[in-house]
């Protein structure tokens, strides 16, 4: 077994595949960790772009865990995704651009659930987004599941 960290982006996970899996392989268990297509992904060791039929023993990785750089392909300009978003309060989708905001994205919401006099956090993949980056900083994909939490704040604060 060999145990890989996934950098790239603001979530990294660590993946454990076998000596004898591809690199596609690995792409798979990636699409089934973030949600990010195989087709989009470029995975990249020791700035080598690994191909997809390349066995994992045959990549030398140097340490355990190794750490592979994902990089993911961008939506042509414009293109909206669909997310999911879950709360305490309600539920819903919104679509969106991988390239708005984690602002841009609070704010949507915000605005089309009515909420006032609150703060609101949004949350995917257990991991709390900073509102200054991209959403494609967190691998949100259409279809995407956001958690958002929402603290009402005391009136005259």
């Amino acid at each position: 077994m060999v145990l890989l960290c996934v950098a790239g982006g603001e979530i990294t996970p660590l993946i454990e595949v076998f000596y004898f899996d591809t690199v596609l392989n690995l792409k798979e268990m990636i699409q089934d960790a973030l949600g990010v297509e195989i087709g989009r992904q470029t995975l990249v060791y020791d700035e080598r772009a690994l191909l997809d039929d390349e066995e994992i023993r045959h990549c030398i990785f140097g340490q355990d865990p190794a750490t592979v750089t994902l990089r993911v392909a961008p939506l042509p300009e414009g293109t909206k995704i669909a997310v999911q978003l879950e709360s305490s309060l309600k539920q819903g989708s919104m679509r969106t651009r991988e390239t708005d905001s984690v602002a841009d994205l609070r704010n949507k919401i915000e605005r089309r659930w009515g909420l006032r006099n609150c703060s609101i956090s949004l949350f995917h993949l257990d991991i709390q987004m900073n509102e200054d980056l991209p959403l494609s900083a967190y691998y949100v994909v259409d279809g995407a599941k956001i958690d958002v939490q929402v603290t009402f704040l005391e009136e005259g604060r």
